[in-house]
């Protein structure tokens, strides 16, 4: 094999290698990108859902008055954990099933 053959077949692995190598990071960092989408997604569904619901918007405000900003929170956090625990345990009887 001449020695200008040899060079490119060298210079076809390395690029090869390269390139196996940089579809590995596009592959991460587009999985990255998903799950970050998958956020705005559900953010933005939730504004719709409130948008189209203007009395939860009025409620909202109104407990918010009430109950001050770390009350808020608080209650929010709970509901959410609640929501999270219920969701498990629905999900787990009809897995059983």
């Amino acid at each position: 094999m001449s020695d200008r053959l040899h060079e490119l077949v060298l210079r076809r692995r390395a690029l090869q290698v390269r390139c196996a190598s940089q579809r590995a990071q596009l592959d991460e960092v587009s999985g990255e990108i998903q799950h970050q989408l998958r956020h705005i997604d559900r953010g933005i569904e939730l504004a719709q859902r409130a948008v189209s619901r203007p009395m939860l918007i009025f409620i909202g405000l109104a407990a918010l008055t009430f109950i001050g900003p770390r009350g808020m929170v608080r209650w929010i956090s709970r509901g959410f954990l609640l929501a999270t625990a219920l969701k498990r345990i629905s999900g787990s009887d009809q897995r059983a099933s």
